[in-house]
């Protein structure tokens, strides 16, 4: 049902506000990602890059890569950093495996009985009842509708006159705003009604004066009201199983710090970048690779050279556990 002029005009404020808030760092993350390696790899995946590249004698000429904020070198105290970040998160990794599969298993039994419930209700079924209830909503709202209009030129001049209902508008709103920005719906409903209650004081018995000319709208059918409660909770699941896919990578930024935060600071971006790149080292250097160039500064050739069994050891436990992006 349309809410008041006043109503409207401040949640319209409180969405603006929201949507104007800085996008998270991880949503950036990926075209970030996207970007350095095209730096160093000409758009193309950097192991794939180097598998397809070298070939028996295995070594390498070394390229000239572009170092920035992003795609940092791989001096030694780098490398030692990255190795130790790097076996903390193929341990957590190895760990959360079956948590994982719990949650995936978790997933495909909500799915099924999804699958079920459709399979058992036709959408013409889904269609009726929701046909029905527009038509009785839109009934409700243009009674609504008509009354609001009548209703707005008193609650007008009773905010012109009346300081304090005005300064609880202005109050009601910037609470709403912030409610509606950290995403806590269920405030901003209890606020919603607050500013319904200053706007349109008579909406209670205007709307039931307005069910009683239009009908009441029908309860949802137990079956749709299971489904949607279905999948709310595969989305939860679906976002335990992101947190627990993240948090190999999560530790590892920690570690690779070391003890006391002695090291340089990591970026998630310039551990994923450095990790590719040490991947594609191993895979263009190991047994039955060719010759080739990469994009490896000679400084870079030599550290990795220095710590050969272990970054070689280290990289294949990432990717054998599928988790080294």
């Amino acid at each position: 049902m349309r809410l008041s002029v006043i109503t409207r005009a401040a949640l319209a404020a409180a969405v603006a506000t929201a949507l104007a808030a800085p996008v998270p760092a991880h949503a950036q993350f990926g075209k970030l990602l996207k970007k350095a390696k095209e730096k160093v790899a000409g758009g193309s995946d950097s192991v794939a890059a180097a598998e397809s590249g070298v070939g028996s004698s295995g070594t390498l000429r070394p390229g000239s890569p572009k170092f920035d904020q992003n795609v940092i070198e791989l001096t030694p105290s780098v490398i030692d950093q990255m190795l130790r970040g790097m076996a903390a998160e193929a341990r957590v990794a190895q760990s959360s495996n079956a948590r994982q599969k719990k949650i995936e298993a978790d997933m495909a039994a909500v799915d099924k009985e999804i699958e079920q419930l459709d399979a058992q209700h036709s959408s013409s079924e889904r269609d009726a009842w929701q046909e029905t209830n527009r038509k009785i909503d839109e009934c409700i709202s243009d009674d609504l509708q008509k009354k609001q209009e009548q209703n707005e030129g008193q609650m007008q001049a009773r905010l012109m006159s009346d300081p304090a209902a005005r300064q609880k508008m202005m109050e009601l709103s910037q609470r709403m705003s912030e409610e509606m920005q950290r995403g806590d719906s269920v405030a901003a409903k209890k606020t919603m009604a607050e500013v319904q209650a200053v706007t349109y004081p008579s909406l209670k018995s205007d709307s039931a004066a307005a069910i009683k000319k239009c009908g009441a709208l029908s309860s949802k059918p137990a079956w749709m009201e299971r489904e949607e409660k279905l999948r709310d909770r595969r989305e939860q699941l679906g976002e335990e199983l992101r947190g627990a896919g993240n948090a190999a990578r999560d530790t590892a930024l920690v570690v690779a710090r070391g003890a006391g935060g002695t090291g340089a600071q990591l970026t998630a971006i310039q551990y994923s970048m450095a990790l590719e790149r040490m991947i594609a080292w191993a895979a263009a250097t190991g047994p039955g690779a060719k010759s080739g160039k990469m994009n490896f500064s000679g400084t870079e050739l030599d550290a990795l050279k220095a710590k050969d069994a272990e970054v070689r050891d280290a990289t294949k436990a990432l990717r054998d556990l599928n988790v080294w992006r």
